[in-house]
């Protein structure tokens, strides 16, 4: 008894070691056992087989994209009415129904809608002046032009490098390049148009020409006129009310209503 008084504390120290010595080879033990497991989670994990992705079917969504892309003609010109309203009458025995007298005017009362080519054209006139210093003549003819007062043929004339200039314009219509043949009697003629700087052949009876625009020719059934050499911007009198043409195209024609509402016309080419 006197010993364990003596030498209690390092007994207690001794088992506080033991204790600490089997906690270790528990612990080491423990974690070879939880090492182990993970492994074969892992294993089995790994190991199985993944299934294969399958594309998404996007057939339905293509199909309404396909849908979105196709523009939807909305007539709302003519007889529309949205735009257009009926008009109602009372009959002789006091019913009410729509008035169709007013069924074929304005836009809808067009027919037989036909257009035709507006030219620049560049024809060869003459030679003049003297075979060491000549000048060519050209008729100038402009049946695009607004005003009808420039439309008619203007007669110019330019030397080989020279330009052509309406009057009143800025900037040359085309120049001369080059003359192939006798000085005096020119087998060709090559000019540069300023437009698009494009290069054409001129020769003796065979002018250059050019389509500048489009003019309508149509009928109007309800007042039985016809109506022709209609133009962009001109104003059409339908049934007593004013329309506007903004745009003649090859195949069409359309025509503006005091309300801003467009009509589009269908019309074939001028034989």
């Amino acid at each position: 008894m006197d010993f364990l008084k003596k030498h209690y504390e390092k007994a207690i120290l001794s088992l506080v070691l033991l204790a600490l010595a089997v906690v270790a080879v528990l612990l080491f033990v423990e974690v070879g056992t939880f090492k182990t497991n993970l492994d074969d989670q892992l294993k089995n994990r790994t190991g199985v087989k993944k299934k294969e992705l399958h594309a998404t079917d996007l057939t339905s969504n293509q199909a309404v994209l396909k849908r979105l892309a196709t523009a939807i003609e909305v007539p709302l010109g003519g007889d529309h009415p949205a735009f257009n309203a009926t008009r109602w009458k009372k009959t002789a025995n006091g019913d009410a129904a729509p008035d169709n007298s007013r069924a074929n005017q304005g836009p809808a009362g067009i027919s037989g809608a036909t257009t035709a080519p507006l030219y620049l054209s560049v024809e060869f006139g003459k030679a003049a002046g003297t075979a060491e210093a000549p000048r060519y003549e050209f008729i100038i003819g402009r049946e695009f032009e607004k005003q009808a007062a420039k439309r008619g043929n203007m007669t110019l004339s330019a030397k080989v490098t020279e330009g052509i200039r309406l009057p009143g314009q800025k900037s040359d219509l085309f120049r001369l390049l080059e003359v192939k043949g006798a000085a005096m009697e020119p087998g060709e003629l090559s000019i540069q148009l300023t437009a698009g700087n494009e290069r054409a052949t001129v020769a003796p009876k065979r002018p250059y020409r050019q389509v500048m625009g489009y003019s309508a020719q149509f009928t109007y059934g309800v007042e039985k006129r016809l109506f022709r050499n209609v133009r962009v911007d001109d104003s059409l009198p339908l049934s007593g009310v004013t329309y506007k043409v903004v745009a003649i195209t090859e195949g069409e024609i359309v025509i503006s209503a005091p309300n801003q509402v467009r009509s589009t016309i269908k019309a074939g080419l001028t034989p």
